[in-house]
């Protein structure tokens, strides 16, 4: 039995495939020297930040993965310091593994600059293309199609996560707010027969939406309507869905996607928010892992960020929002329920 076997199949060749994730964060961990600074004395994020020359907040992300793997602790005070098998990274520890991190890191093919990204605070694509969005989908056909197939497969699961705790009965129509090729609102549909849907997505996401309604036998109840959730979003329906969306944006983008759908709300509307939501205090488990680990993906690869059940409580209340209820899908996506007021 190896270290991600659990009694969830899913999950463990999920770990697997994220499993790089764990190498660039000790490299980079290694490259900006935290090693060496925590074995002197536990710090805080703060204090390691101005040692280390790099932006707080994106540090702070890398040392919650970094506890999350057991190679950091975090204590009572707030500061962390490291674990036993941490201390393996420490240059001047007599079995220090210091050298080969910093070997690995300088030959990571094609590497995504974790080490870069935690210095200044910006994603990967904007330093190097000058975007961290998705416009690169709309001119590439054959990337917008392996990317929905990816977010149809990640879909899934947690579609049927949703379906088994949120209630629809009494609703008529949903809205899947940038719900790409429409997994999670066939799902929905094919589970209520008196559900209309619309997909709201970019014009790339069509070819694959209508083919998902059409394998599920919903097309004559459910449509794509395109555009941008930036400008504005389908008013006039009962339900909207933003599932792993927010955590692409940053806060100022993030609000303005919830001030759309706030516009879009009847008084009697919900907004269905499907996101991690993080923990308050960080341990050495696989869920906190995983949490972490896509922490830091956004950061690298876009500008967003998972967010606390506070923050994302201070993004609803910036667009006229609130939070009515976090309910949990026994998985690692939890649903908040939001209204107007």
């Amino acid at each position: 039995m190896n270290a991600f076997t659990t009694n969830d199949a899913h999950g463990d060749l999920l770990a697997m495939l994220n499993g790089h994730w764990m190498t660039q964060a000790i490299c980079a961990a290694a490259t900006l020297g935290l090693p060496g600074l925590l074995a002197q004395r536990p710090r805080d994020a703060a204090s390691l930040a101005v040692s280390t020359g790099t932006h707080e907040r994106s540090l702070l992300r890398l040392l919650r993965y970094l506890t999350s793997l057991g190679l950091v602790a975090l204590r009572d005070d707030e500061c962390f310091e490291l674990t036993p098998i941490g201390l393996l990274l420490d240059p001047v520890a007599p079995d220090s593994l210091h050298p080969w991190a910093l070997l690995r890191n300088a030959r990571w093919a094609d590497r995504e600059e974790l080490d870069h990204c935690v210095r200044t605070g910006m994603p990967h694509a904007k330093s190097r293309a000058g975007a961290d969005n998705f416009s690169p989908l709309a001119h590439d056909a054959e990337a917008a199609a392996v990317f929905h197939r990816a977010m149809v497969a990640m879909t899934r699961r947690v579609a049927a996560q949703v379906l088994q705790v949120v209630e629809f009965v009494g609703s008529e129509s949903v809205v899947d707010v940038g719900g790409g090729s429409g997994e999670l609102a066939a799902v929905l549909l094919k589970a209520h027969p008196e559900l209309r849907g619309t997909v709201f997505d970019l014009e790339h996401a069509r070819q694959g939406a209508v083919a998902q309604f059409t394998d599920a036998s919903v097309s004559e109840r459910c449509q794509f309507v395109a555009g941008s959730f930036f400008d504005s979003v389908p008013a006039g329906h009962d339900v909207y869905v933003l599932k792993s969306v927010l955590h692409n944006w940053d806060d100022e983008r993030a609000a303005c996607i919830l001030a759309r759908c706030r516009d879009a709300l009847a008084p009697s509307a919900r907004l269905l928010i499907v996101e991690r939501i993080l923990p308050q205090r960080w341990t050495n488990c696989a869920d906190h892992r995983s949490a972490a680990a896509s922490d830091l993906r956004m950061l690298v690869g876009l500008s967003g960020r998972e967010r606390s059940q506070k923050e994302f409580e201070a993004l609803l209340a910036a667009a006229m929002l609130r939070l009515r209820r976090v309910i949990p899908t026994g998985g690692e996506f939890d649903v908040m329920e939001a209204m107007v007021g």
